[in-house]
C-alpha cells in the first residue's frame, strides 16, 4: 500500500481551491463595484440637494434678480457655469467629480415682482461620462405684502 497523495487527488484539491478563490474574488469585486456606484450616486444626490437649496433660497428671497445664459445674479451674488462647474462669486458650488454639462434658465412668470424661473441643470460623472443625471428646478420669487 502506498502512502501519500496521488496526482489526481492533488489536481482535484487545486481545482477546488481555485474555484473557492474565484468565488471569493467575484464576491469582493461585486461589493467594491456596488460601493463605487453608491458613492457616485450619493455625490449626485448631494450635489442636487445643495444646488436646489442654494438656488431656491436665493431666488425666493432675492430682491434684485437677473440672468443670462449660464449666469444668475441675485442681490449682487453671481452664480455661473464655468468649466463644467457652478461657482458662486468665484467659489465652487459643485464638486469637481460632478461635471455640469448644461444650465439653462427660463422665465415662466410675468416679470417683476412675481419672477418665476425654471432652471434645468444637466450633470454627469467627471470620470465616467455614461453616468448622467438631470435636475429641473422651478422657483418663484416670494412676495411679501405688509398690511397696516
Amino acid at each position: 500500500m502506498k502512502k501519500g497523495i496521488s496526482l489526481i487527488e492533488l489536481l482535484i484539491a487545486m481545482a477546488l481551491a481555485v474555484f473557492v478563490f474565484l468565488l471569493v474574488i467575484s464576491m469582493l469585486m461585486t461589493i467594491l463595484t456596488a460601493n463605487a456606484r453608491s458613492s457616485r450616486q450619493e455625490t449626485f444626490e448631494q450635489t442636487k440637494n445643495d444646488l436646489q437649496s442654494e438656488l431656491t433660497n436665493a431666488v425666493k428671497w432675492g430682491k434684485d434678480i437677473s440672468w443670462s445664459s449660464g449666469q444668475l445674479i441675485v442681490d449682487g451674488v453671481a452664480y455661473s457655469r464655468i468649466s463644467n462647474v457652478i461657482i458662486k462669486n468665484g467659489q465652487l458650488l459643485t464638486p469637481p467629480q460632478v461635471k455640469i454639462t448644461n444650465w439653462t434658465i427660463t422665465e415662466l412668470g410675468q416679470g417683476d415682482p412675481n419672477i418665476s424661473l425654471r432652471m434645468e441643470i444637466a450633470m454627469e460623472n467627471a470620470a465616467n461620462s455614461s453616468i448622467k443625471d438631470n435636475m429641473i428646478l422651478t422657483v418663484t420669487k416670494r412676495q411679501t405684502i405688509i398690511v397696516k
